[in-house]
This record gives structure tokens, C-alpha cells and sequence, in this order.
């Protein structure tokens, strides 16, 4: 017997292993070294897994905390990766779990300074659920939090939806940081106050005004009107509620 299969002989029912953030013990011994083991954790996660995996440390806790420190995967139908690719919702949740997180991605981004994910979508599989239960799931659309909630800094499945990415791309307009003026107005070099709207990714020109007051009203108007129009132009993708909100929205 080579020295290898005599060190992976050894292992006995009741025998402890170190794991990446805590420990495993054996429950059940079958042949082809096919070992039942239990995680020492409070979900007490039972798994089937080889010999070989236990010797070398190698047995993954599905709720152990790897991402960002705080989210797991679960247990249960959701995957990382399918047909070698990954999965649409995996990616939407490391992304959120970086927003949340991530402090040198706040840094960079200051806009998720503040942002917090709930607990329950720390779970990869909770989150999985909710997300491909959307109605835009499977069209690339973007995961968002303050559409239906103005302001809101918090993922959950009561502040989230799913929108197309013009929509969402039409709540991001550009600030002049300096001037310290409204967003979407610029002071011109004639003194009057031109006004742009986000539309399609691009800026939109909507007019020039004499004053703030003029100028602020007028983006006001042809942000609501836009939002109305993208909120008619994907209907048919939008859930209601999502559609209601963004009928509704003022700026």
C-alpha cells in the first residue's frame, strides 16, 4: 500500500478536520473513500465528500462567509457557473455584495457609500430565488434600489426591482460639482442657465433660462416627462409596481 492510501486509511468515523473557517467530523465511512461529514458550525451543514478533500482541507462550507465577508452560497439549486459561463444572478449578487461591502469600491464610488444589503440576500440561494422570479430576469436588465424607493441606499426584495438599462441609466444625471448649482443646470458664459437631461446614456439638451428658478423647473419637467416616457416604452417588462413608481416620480 502506497504511503498516500495508508494516510487516507486513517480516517475514522468521529475524527475532527480543519476546514477553511472551522472544522468537520466524520459521520460515515463507504467504500471508494466516500466519506459523510458534518460542518462544526451552527448550520451543521452534512455533505458527501472523498477522502483526499478532507486530508488536504479542502471541504467548501456552502455557509461559510467568502464574499466580501459576509455572503455565502447556500445550499440548494442555484449555481455560480452554467455551461462554463456565469450564471446572470451570481453576477448581479457579488456585484451587490461589493456595493454593500467593498470599502475600497465606496471609495472610488462614493454614491454606495451608505449602502447595506439585508441579511437574508447575504444568502445566495435566497437571493437567486428572488431574482429569477423577476420579470425582467433572463434581458440583462440592471438590479436596482432607489426606483422605487427615492433615495434608498438598501437591497432588499422590498426596494429592488429589475429595469432596463436606459431606464436606469436615466436616473444617473451629471453634477457640476463646483458650480454648486441643481443637477442638470450649468451656468453659460452669456450668465444664463442651460439645462440637460440624461437620455439614452447621452446628454439631452432641454433649454437655456435666465434664471435658477426657470432652469430648475424646466429640468424638473423634462425629467418627470422622460421618466414617463421610458416607463410607457417598457411596459410590457416592467412589474407594476415598478411601472406605477416611475409614472409617478418627480424631480
Amino acid at each position: 500500500m502506497s504511503e498516500k492510501l495508508k494516510r487516507l486509511s486513517n480516517i475514522s468515523v468521529g475524527d475532527v478536520y480543519p476546514v477553511k473557517g472551522g472544522s468537520i467530523t466524520v459521520l460515515e465511512k463507504r467504500p471508494r473513500h466516500v466519506i459523510l461529514v458534518k460542518h462544526n458550525d451552527e448550520y451543521g451543514h452534512e455533505m458527501w465528500t472523498r477522502k483526499d478533500a478532507i486530508k488536504k482541507g479542502m471541504v467548501k462550507n456552502p455557509f461559510y462567509p467568502d464574499v466580501q465577508g459576509v455572503g455565502y452560497l447556500g445550499v440548494g439549486k442555484y449555481v455560480t457557473t452554467k455551461n462554463y459561463k456565469v450564471t446572470e444572478e451570481y453576477k448581479r449578487w457579488v456585484s451587490m455584495m461589493q456595493r454593500g461591502y467593498n470599502e475600497d469600491f465606496k471609495i472610488k464610488n462614493p454614491t454606495y457609500k451608505d449602502c447595506t444589503v439585508c441579511e437574508e440576500w447575504h444568502n445566495f440561494q435566497v437571493f437567486a430565488e428572488w431574482y429569477t422570479n423577476q420579470k425582467g430576469y433572463g434581458k440583462g436588465f440592471d438590479l436596482d434600489k432607489d426606483i422605487l424607493i427615492e433615495g434608498n441606499k438598501h437591497y432588499s426584495p422590498e426596494t429592488c426591482c429589475l429595469v432596463p438599462v436606459q431606464i436606469n441609466r436615466a436616473f444617473t444625471e451629471h453634477s457640476y460639482k463646483s458650480s454648486g448649482l441643481p443637477k442638470g443646470v450649468r451656468k453659460n458664459i452669456s450668465g444664463n442657465y442651460s439645462v440637460t437631461v440624461c437620455a439614452e446614456g447621452k446628454q439631452e439638451y432641454v433649454g437655456t433660462f435666465k434664471t435658477i428658478e426657470e432652469a430648475t423647473k424646466a429640468y424638473s419637467k423634462a425629467k418627470s416627462a422622460r421618466c414617463k416616457e421610458l416607463a410607457l416604452r417598457y411596459k410590457e417588462d416592467l412589474g407594476t409596481r415598478v411601472f406605477l413608481a416611475l409614472m409617478s416620480r418627480e424631480f
